[in-house]
């Protein structure tokens, strides 16, 4: 018998862990780099509206949540978050197309957007 029977099957990785493991960081990559694009895309979008509220929104983050397919856009801005929430909200649809020209995707992400207040003292 070779070492490897004695050892047992789980002892050493198999070509499907090897494979599986270079997936699965390959996907994070993947999932990074949506991410980013989402960020400056929105960075922009939100920088071209004429909304003035929206005007002060700066977004801090982009995550998956819990995958690709929606993603927790986290944003700051000044004044009412709820306010701002559902500003962002109405805006939705064309933050989305804007989404959809910049990445190279077949369907473009669900967002959700998390609204952190300003802390006064930072201004």
């Amino acid at each position: 018998m070779s070492k490897r029977r004695k050892r047992g099957r789980d002892a050493l990785p198999g070509p499907d862990d090897l494979f599986s493991a270079s997936a699965d960081r390959r996907a994070s990559i993947k999932e990074a780099q949506l991410c980013a694009q989402v960020r400056e895309t929105l960075s922009f979008a939100l920088a071209d509206t004429t909304d003035d509220t929206l005007l002060s929104v700066f977004v801090l983050d982009v995550v998956p949540a819990p995958d690709q397919s929606r993603l927790a856009v986290q944003v700051e801005a000044p004044g009412d978050p709820d306010e701002v929430q559902r500003r962002l909200v109405q805006a939705l649809g064309r933050l989305r197309t804007e989404i959809a020209h910049a990445i190279h995707r077949k369907k473009v992400p669900n967002l959700t957007f998390v609204v952190f207040g300003m802390d006064r003292e930072r201004g």
